[in-house]
């Protein structure tokens, strides 16, 4: 682990796009979560899941590698208490992650589906969230202002910063809104 983030932090946001990119094609930051959050035991005991658990990493300025359709798939990827400061993450499948205790700020997540992802204690500032569909997402403990928001495409079964599941039949402002 501390080796991977001491070649993240030397490298430029591309660069670190690529290497994400390569654990994740190599199922070493891959993991998957259970309905109550927590990570599935892996087949194979000896292995750990995720192999390589990328926490405390500087992931400032990451841009990852587009395929010729469409964004990159970085679904079950494991990374917490890290930093994504002026990422770039549109258009990304970041589906069913765990992303939990991390700093994003000036990050762009249009477009991007963050169903089922798990960012619990994360914090939100300046993110585009336009199109970006959260459903059934964690953002328990999360501070993410309501402006951001309104412009995702689903918050359909998403636990919200206080605890609560969004119910898409209720007014948004009653539900998103700091109480």
């Amino acid at each position: 682990m501390a080796l991977t983030n001491n070649i993240l932090g030397q490298l430029d946001g591309r660069r670190k796009g690529v290497v994400i990119d390569f654990l994740r094609s190599l199922d070493l930051i891959t993991c998957s979560i259970l309905p109550d959050w927590k990570l599935k035991e892996p087949e194979d005991k000896n292995l750990p899941k995720p192999i390589i658990a990328i926490t405390k990493a500087n992931l400032s300025d990451l841009v990852l590698p587009r395929g010729l359709w469409r964004g990159p798939d970085m679904s079950n990827i494991y990374i917490t208490d890290s930093e994504f400061t002026s990422a770039d993450l549109s258009d990304v499948d970041l589906s069913k992650s765990i992303l939990m205790s991390s700093w994003f700020k000036n990050v762009s997540f249009k477009k991007s589906n963050l169903s089922g992802c798990d960012f619990r204690s994360s914090v939100f500032i300046d993110v585009d969230l336009e199109g970006a569909d959260l459903t059934n997402a964690n953002l328990e403990g999360a501070i993410v202002f309501p402006e951001h928001l309104r412009k995702v495409k689903s918050l359909d079964g998403c636990l919200m910063f206080d605890g609560t599941v969004y119910d898409s039949q209720k007014p948004f402002d009653e539900q998103v809104l700091l109480k």
